[in-house]
């Protein structure tokens, strides 16, 4: 099934303008990132809120609910917010037995709770526009074009966007990308998205400075 769609997706003969616009935006949105002048907040803002926005309405000419920016089906927002959240903690916990992540996610001017709370409500910013972009406007246009496969398709850019991370955090982010997409297709909103995301960040930040 994947192979029909990426075949559909290089035939160029029929060349769909807004499949290959946002396949490109999926990479080099998230590339100009690390390059913007601007505070990560501002740059997230600015990339992955008011750009794609501007696209959905004015190029894309349609409704932002349709690229999952809602409540969606709110009975499976909130249970798979929770259950996959309970679900992925043991797993996340594994991190702390990686050196490399250890070392990575460890602040030595975090000394208290208070501080991690702090870092989480800036983090839980960022990520939100993280997923709005990569859960919400890049998976959601891909879906439309080619259906299923746009779940491995946009897991790539994601991937690569953990590049500098610990490699088994960017090796994971793939098929996460992947478990998180099913359940915001599943759910029309990137809201479970960025909640279990949020609640990952958090325990990693968690375990290797307080534990």
């Amino acid at each position: 099934m994947y192979f029909s769609y990426l075949r559909e997706i290089f035939d160029f003969k029929k060349i769909d303008f807004n499949l290959w616009l946002l396949l490109f935006l999926s990479f080099f949105l998230p590339f100009i990132f690390r390059f913007m002048p601007f505070h990560p907040n501002i740059t997230s803002i600015l990339l992955y809120g008011i750009i794609p926005l501007i696209i959905i309405i004015f190029i894309f000419k349609e409704s932002p609910k349709k690229f999952g920016y809602s409540f969606g089906n709110k009975r499976k927002v909130i249970f798979y917010s929770i259950f996959f959240s309970m679900i992925l903690t043991p797993i996340i916990l594994l991190g702390y037995f990686f050196p490399d992540v250890n070392t990575y996610y460890t602040i030595k001017s975090m000394t208290s709770l208070h501080s991690l709370f702090l870092l989480e409500l800036n983090m839980g910013f960022i990520i939100s526009f993280w997923e709005l972009f990569f859960r919400g406007f890049i998976l959601f246009g891909l879906y439309k074009k080619i259906g299923n496969a746009a779940l491995p398709v946009h897991a790539i850019p994601f991937a690569l966007f953990h590049l500098g991370k610990p490699n088994i955090e960017v090796l994971a982010s793939f098929f996460a990308a992947i478990l998180l997409g099913q359940i915001a297709i599943k759910s029309n909103s990137f809201l479970p998205a960025f909640f279990i995301h949020w609640v990952i960040n958090a325990q990693l930040y968690l375990i290797t400075n307080f534990y």
